[in-house]
C-alpha cells in the first residue's frame, strides 16, 4: 500500500492532484492580464495567483437554506491574510477558482474577504462534491 501523500489512495489507487490557483480577474482586458473565454465573451485574469493549493486546508460540498450549492474552501493563516488583504484593495473586481486548466467560478467580490474562509457557487450538489473532491486531491478522474 502507498501513501497517499506519494500520489495514491489509501486502496493503491493514483491519486489525481491537479493544480488549484485563485487569481484576481476582472471584465476588461489590460497589460499582463490573460484572457480566458466565457459564454458571456471573456474574463481577464492576472498572471500570479493570489492564493494556491498550499495555502489552502480544506475543500468541502456546502449547500444553503435556499438551495444554492458551493464548494468552500478553508485557508491557512498566511492564506487568510493574503486574501483579506487583496480583496479589500480590489471590491468590485473578480475573484476566479482555476482547478488543473478549467476556469470553474468567477464571481465579483463584494467587499472585505477576512473569515479565511471562501465559497464558490457552482450549479449542482453534484458538482460542490467533484469539486471538492478534486481540489482536495482524492478524486477519481
Amino acid at each position: 500500500m502507498q501513501d497517499p501523500a506519494l500520489g495514491f489512495s489509501a486502496a493503491g489507487a493514483p491519486r489525481v492532484v491537479e493544480p488549484v490557483a485563485i487569481y484576481l480577474a476582472q471584465s476588461a482586458p489590460g497589460d499582463q492580464l490573460v484572457a480566458v473565454p466565457v459564454p458571456e465573451g471573456a474574463i481577464h485574469l492576472h498572471a500570479r495567483p493570489v492564493l494556491a493549493r498550499e495555502d489552502l486546508t480544506d475543500a468541502a460540498a456546502l449547500s444553503d437554506r435556499q438551495g444554492g450549492h458551493f464548494v468552500g474552501l478553508r485557508l491557512t493563516p498566511a492564506g487568510a491574510e493574503r486574501l483579506a488583504a487583496v480583496s479589500r484593495g480590489n471590491a468590485g473586481g473578480l475573484l476566479a477558482l482555476v482547478i488543473g486548466r478549467e476556469l470553474v467560478a468567477a464571481p465579483r467580490i463584494a467587499g472585505p474577504l477576512d473569515r479565511g474562509i471562501l465559497a464558490f457557487e457552482v450549479p449542482t450538489a453534484e458538482a460542490a462534491a467533484d469539486l471538492a473532491a478534486r481540489i482536495r486531491g482524492d478524486a477519481a478522474r
